[in-house]
């Protein structure tokens, strides 16, 4: 007799495995009705169909119209460095701060939802799904929905995998490549006599600035590819016996059932390099550089409170940061005390460990569950023992945040009876949308007349 294997959402197949052939409800197909069909995309694993191409194609137009009006307001920040109002460049810094704290949020428990099986998500939760993956920076499939554009785009754990170790090398070495452009540009400016500022200045606030964009974009993008590393590992890898005497066997990657583990000795390789490389890498370096910073100055912080209320001047503005710290230093280390500079490098392990057992084990192995959920109480009493932040306001959101990430865990890990899929569905809801309102629902309303003031200063 052959063995009979449960869906892992058991409604993603309508004959509730009372049949041995497989019948996929509508929208998916493969192994265990894990798999989108054609004109249908994943958001939480379940299968949406796609929107119109003219609705795509709008959604796409206006992310690029917003990435260039963020912009070009960032750039002219940087142009008028002494420039703005005093208010306004608080605001920009709070956002900044508030805004760190959602994304570790949503990056941890954006993991775990797309883990989850045992909750039942409606549809308007699935829609809410969707802006839950946008804030975890899974913007690739959210956003572009490249299986949309094109059945030959769709993305697996592979393909993930190859643009995720790529990324951190197209991006290091296009601000090497733009660093020089822009250096022999501006010698032959000198030698027109056309140049406001010495070579030297402006070749170190240019390094600064690319810096910070570096910087900046590898911090935000870190969980989200040491994600895809992870699903490659070996043990990500699931076996499944055909028989009952377990002889005829094969072995499926757990996040894409379509790819077989056997031929991927070439990735798992890979993964190991990169998990070396990046994972560990990464925040070592971010680390010592951090600890030669404060080396540097060693008798005072190393990030210096600004009393007068300029804050933003001591992010983005780089004469500033020349003469105290560089920029991303201070993008690094603004929440936190002086004695908690190397806070952030926390930060990024918190999210990582957290969610690398769900990543590579499944909430259904007991291993994860007790891990995670005492990883999680390590962070939170970690968090509240040292009080690592200079707001006693933001160190109450950061607990907030946490106590809403083990709640989380404690909900996903418990099986949930059927009957009660939709009530607790809504409560992780109704939870995770608390949190934004807890921490940036100030924020939101002020950052939507700070966009009024940045549309009309761009018109000008």
């Amino acid at each position: 007799m052959p063995q009979v294997f449960p869906c892992p959402r058991p409604t993603n197949c309508y004959n509730s495995q009372d049949d041995l052939e497989v019948q996929c409800s509508k929208g998916y197909n493969g192994w265990l009705c894990s798999r989108c069909e054609e004109n249908y995309y994943s958001v939480l694993n379940y299968c949406l169909p796609c929107p119109k191409s003219a609705w795509l194609y709008t959604e796409l137009a206006a992310t690029g119209v917003f990435c260039v009006i963020l912009y070009a307001f960032i750039f002219r920040r940087y142009k008028k460095q002494n420039g703005g109002n005093a208010a306004t460049r608080l605001l920009v810094t709070t956002i900044i701060s508030r805004g760190k704290i959602i994304l570790g949020f949503y990056q941890v428990v954006g993991e775990f939802f797309s883990s989850v099986h045992g909750v039942h998500w409606t549809e308007a939760l699935k829609l809410i799904g969707n802006l839950v993956s946008f804030v975890e920076l899974n913007i690739l499939r959210i956003i572009f929905k490249p299986k949309c554009l094109n059945e030959k785009l769709q993305l697996n754990p592979k393909i993930e995998f190859l643009i995720g170790i790529a990324f951190p090398c197209i991006l290091i070495l296009s601000s090497f490549v733009l660093y020089w452009i822009m250096r022999v540009r501006y010698k032959l400016k000198c030698m027109f006599k056309r140049a406001s500022e010495p070579v030297d200045v402006y070749t170190t606030t240019l390094k600064s600035k690319l810096l910070t964009g570096v910087v900046v974009l590898l911090f935000v993008t870190f969980p989200p590819i040491c994600t895809t590393i992870f699903q490659l590992y070996p043990r990500a890898c699931q076996k499944f016996c055909l028989d009952r005497k377990n002889t005829n066997c094969m072995t499926l990657l757990r996040s894409d059932y379509d790819i077989h583990c056997k031929d991927l000795a070439a990735y798992h390789v890979s993964a190991y390099i990169a998990t070396v490389l990046y994972v560990i890498g990464f925040p070592l370096v971010l680390f010592l550089i951090l600890r030669k910073q404060t080396q540097r100055r060693p008798s005072g912080p190393l990030y210096a409170i600004n009393e007068t209320g300029t804050d933003l001047q001591n992010l983005m503005d780089d004469s500033h940061a020349s003469k105290t710290n560089p920029v991303w230093v201070d993008f690094l280390c603004e929440n936190y005390k002086p004695q908690f500079w190397y806070w952030e490098i926390i930060e990024l392990t918190r999210k990582v460990t957290q969610t690398v057992l769900v990543t590579l084990l499944g909430w259904e192995h007991k291993l994860t569950v007790l891990v995670t959920i005492g990883i999680s109480v390590l962070y939170l009493t970690l968090h509240a023992r040292c009080m690592p932040m200079k707001s006693v306001f933001e160190q109450r959101l950061q607990m907030v945040s946490l106590i809403a990430v083990l709640t989380n865990v404690l909900v996903v890990a418990m099986d949930v009876p059927e009957e009660y899929g939709d009530e607790v569905s809504v409560a992780i809801i109704v939870l995770n949308v608390l949190v934004i309102v807890i921490i940036a629902g100030r924020e939101i309303l002020l950052t939507f007349f700070l966009s009024c003031s940045m549309i009309t200063l761009l018109a000008k």
